[in-house]
């Protein structure tokens, strides 16, 4: 589907005062969070030294700070965190948030089809979370997602709006008190994951149901990998010890043969 990439979208006009509403109240404690710090905290330990990791929207830094409470004790630092924020003004106000020296907020759009020119670095992960249902459509997001990966890297596509059996729904209106417009798309499952894994090896597809309101609003999330080998990845050590018949036989063989060789 063509695409075109609009700065007059809602999200590049936030201001400083809509940081905190930006952790969208009761959903800070929504079950696809736990689910991620598991499985980021999974790859941490799985990367030597460090993983890198880039947050796409960076959500009143919620995840930032979760992550940084939760897994820094047993990760021991070897998570390094890129927030990916569409507007200087809500960056300036998370930057002033963080933690510790290595990490930073950088600004760029997922739906720029210029994103991976101006943001040079490559990530071991890439987290999308509750993002690409508010993207205009998700081909220059996904292509953007794989550019930003380095070989072996994963990226985590999490869509706070379960996709549609049938068909796209691609609705837009306003947001009251914020210039823009508001998108809130449903995606047809199998064109979203034929699209999704023409890119990436898909991992897994989970979906964790949710219940606000009285009513079950399931997520689905996504977890691909881009083709090649991780650089930072560690090898697992298997030491396998003969049996000790096997040795015994081996520690004879070599006797035998230095009695029979010519002198």
């Amino acid at each position: 589907m063509a695409q075109r990439f609009k700065p007059e979208a809602v999200w590049h006009n936030f201001t400083p005062d809509d940081f905190p509403t930006m952790a969208l109240g009761r959903r800070l404690d929504h079950p696809s969070r736990d689910y991620f710090y598991r499985w980021l905290g999974h790859q941490a330990l799985q990367s030597s030294p460090v993983l890198r990791w880039c947050d796409v929207g960076v959500l009143s830094m919620v995840d930032y700070m979760n992550v940084r409470r939760r897994l820094d004790p047993v990760a021991s630092g070897r998570i390094v965190y890129t927030g990916l924020e569409i507007g200087e003004p809500i960056a300036a106000e998370a930057r002033r948030r963080l933690l510790r020296a290595e990490d930073r907020i950088v600004v760029g759009d997922l739906e720029d089809p210029g994103l991976s020119a101006s943001v040079t670095d490559r990530f071991d992960v890439l987290s999308i979370r509750h993002v690409l249902n508010h993207c205009r459509y998700y081909e220059i997001p996904r292509q953007n997602a794989f550019d930003l990966l380095a070989p072996g890297g994963k990226v985590f596509v999490n869509l706070h709006m379960k996709c549609s059996a049938d068909r796209d729904v691609l609705e837009t209106r306003p947001m009251p008190g914020v210039t823009g417009e508001y998108i809130e798309n449903v995606y047809e499952f199998d064109g979203f994951l034929r699209r999704f894994s023409a890119l990436f090896a898909v991992e897994s597809v989970a979906e964790i149901d949710w219940t606000r309101d009285a009513r079950n609003k399931p997520n689905q999330i996504f977890v691909g990998v881009k083709a090649g080998y991780p650089r930072r990845a560690r090898p697992e050590t298997i030491r396998v010890s003969p049996p000790r018949l096997a040795s015994l036989v081996g520690s004879l063989g070599r006797r035998l043969g230095s009695w029979v060789s010519p002198r």
